[in-house]
């Protein structure tokens, strides 16, 4: 067999050759490194992205949702006004609308009204239940909740109370909601005269 003898020069080539193939094994770990770091920055990047047009899109849901409530809240009023002036209209006294949508999650408003006997309560309620049938499309039943003293109509946001002045003493609603926001009407009803109101007569 003969020796296969190499030049010094090609020693010094194959020298160099795995040198660079070394340095090149050395060098990958770091550059999976850089990459894997790059696919990081951008996922993350696209996480924030995403997380940003989420919470974008929940505040605008909240406030559609807060401007849909209001416009709700509004139209309620404007009604339970307008059927405060029907039952003044038919000589009810102490017409009163009361906001309790913060005490009470069925109803926005109460109006209350006091009819001096019971044709006037029916007259009052059947109304007002005409009014909101006709001009709002609702289906309030011509039997109207009633016993003997106290007339109710519902219309969903809209509670209405028509007492006799005994009934609405005995009931006394006001009192029962005392927090209720008090809605001021285009119109002067009369009200029960209080107790402070009565010891300021003087009597002979």
């Amino acid at each position: 067999m003969h020796a296969v003898t190499s030049s010094p020069a090609a020693l010094a080539l194959r020298s160099n050759a795995s040198s660079a193939r070394l340095s090149r094994v050395a060098r990958a770990p770091a550059r999976a490194h850089a990459r894997c770091r790059r696919v990081t920055a951008i996922m993350d990047a696209a996480d924030a992205s995403s997380a940003e047009m989420g919470s974008s899109a929940a505040l605008d849901s909240m406030d559609a949702d807060d401007e849909n409530e209001a416009a709700a809240e509004k139209l309620a009023r404007d009604v339970a006004i307008e059927l405060a002036v029907i039952a003044d209209e038919t000589r009810a006294a102490d017409v009163r609308v009361l906001g309790v949508s913060k005490k009470v999650h069925w109803a926005r408003y109460f109006l209350l009204a006091t009819a001096f006997n019971r044709p006037q309560m029916r007259a009052v309620a059947e109304k007002i239940r005409d009014h909101l049938n006709e001009t709002y499309g609702t289906q309030i039943a011509k039997s109207v909740a009633q016993n003997s003293d106290w007339v109710c109509v519902d219309a969903a946001d809209i509670i209405v109370h028509v007492f006799t002045p005994s009934s609405r003493q005995f009931y006394d609603i006001e009192t029962l909601y005392k927090d209720a926001v008090d809605v001021e009407l285009p119109f002067e009803t009369e009200r029960p005269i209080s107790q402070e109101e009565e010891d300021e007569f003087e009597v002979f």
